[in-house]
């Protein structure tokens, strides 16, 4: 007579590395891992400082390079978020020339816009479609990007840039940045007394 006891699977101690192979379980895992912690048998929530940055929170499931990010609507003084990517056209503008796409660029979401500049000027060089001057906003230009647009690819990099963030500025106390004049020709800084800081000292443009 038969048994009717079904056998026990066989476990195998390299199973748990298999799983990790699996594309959609690797996924569960980093999802468990970033989002609960385990403390003394019991499941939680992670708190805010312990879940990793949006660049490598698993924001989705369906797509793991799908980040989380934000970015601040000035005009309503409102933030706009999503899950996903950024997106970076680059276009003609010739008064005399009808506009031209020619550079289309997607980044992750959470990754600044300025990063995507010298990727952009990279690939125009490539076609040798540089321009001589490249409009674009505050988010895709800083002082650094501003002169080595200049000095690597001959192109004048014009947009708005960022406001004074020190305390001094935001109090409207003290001396700003814009308090002071600086001629980089003749290497002079001129401070709100109007006195000249002595030309011996170096001024960095990059500053």
């Amino acid at each position: 007579m038969r048994s009717s006891r079904r056998r026990a699977a066989p476990r195998h101690r390299s199973g748990s590395a298999w799983c990790r192979l699996v594309p959609a379980l690797e996924t569960l895992r980093r999802v468990w891992v970033q989002n609960y912690t385990l403390t003394e048998g019991q499941v939680g929530w992670r708190a805010d400082d312990g879940i990793p940055p949006a660049a490598q929170f698993v924001s989705s499931p369906y797509d793991c390079d799908a980040n989380h990010a934000h970015y601040a609507r000035k005009e309503t003084v409102t933030w706009v978020t999503w899950v996903g990517y950024k997106v970076h056209l680059t276009e003609t503008c010739e008064d005399d020339a009808p506009c031209l796409i020619t550079h289309v660029a997607t980044s992750a979401g959470p990754i600044v816009d300025a990063a995507a500049t010298p990727v952009i000027h990279d690939a125009l060089e490539c076609h040798d479609l540089l321009p001589a001057a490249h409009l674009v906003d505050t988010g895709s230009l800083d002082a650094a990007l501003l002169v080595a647009s200049a000095e690597r690819y001959g192109v004048d990099l014009v947009g708005p840039t960022r406001p004074d963030s020190h305390w001094q500025a935001r109090a409207n106390a003290g001396f700003a940045a814009q308090d002071f004049r600086v001629d980089f020709d003749a290497q002079e800084a001129t401070c709100p007394a109007w006195l000249r800081w002595p030309h011996q000292h170096q001024l960095d443009a990059r500053h």
